[in-house]
This record gives C-alpha cells, sequence and structure tokens, in this order.
C-alpha cells in the first residue's frame, strides 16, 4: 500500500505541474478538466484500495465512465489547443 500512496502522490505532483503549465498559457477551462479527470481518478484509487469495502461491479462501472468521460473533455479541449497552436 505504501508503494501505491507514493504513486499516488507522485501522479498527484505530475498533475499539480501540468496544471500549471495550462494556466500559464491562459488556458483555465483546460486546467479545470484536467483537475476534475484528475480528481475522479484519485478519489476511484482511494475507494479500490480500501481492503474492508471491496468496491462493487455498478461501482467500478460508475467510476470508469466518469473516469473516462472526464478523460475524454480534457483531450478534446486540448485538442482545440494544440489546433490553435498550429494556426
Amino acid at each position: 500500500m505504501l508503494t501505491t500512496q507514493r504513486e499516488l502522490f507522485s501522479r498527484f505532483n505530475e498533475l499539480t505541474s501540468a496544471e500549471a503549465f495550462l494556466l500559464l498559457l491562459g488556458e483555465k477551462e483546460a486546467q479545470q478538466q484536467l483537475r476534475t479527470y484528475g480528481e475522479h481518478v484519485m478519489v476511484y484509487r482511494r475507494q479500490a484500495s480500501r481492503a474492508t469495502d471491496a468496491l462493487r461491479e455498478e461501482e467500478i462501472d460508475d467510476y470508469h465512465k466518469y473516469i473516462l468521460q472526464a478523460r475524454e473533455s480534457f483531450f478534446a479541449r486540448l485538442s482545440e489547443i494544440y489546433g490553435r497552436l498550429g494556426s
């Protein structure tokens, strides 16, 4: 579990750096979408790592759906940003 906590902390730091970069570029909406995506992943990992409360299949499906929606939204926004940079 300690390894998972370290990994989660490391990933959180990477997300924070990416958010800061987006803010420096003036991309507040993309930063908020990235934060939402990261929060969904962190909540899921926290719930999944609880040894006493195993997630039900439908809960896993719900988390999966929310994570994919947040990821898709973020990458669609990122694609728009890259498209503008290439113009």
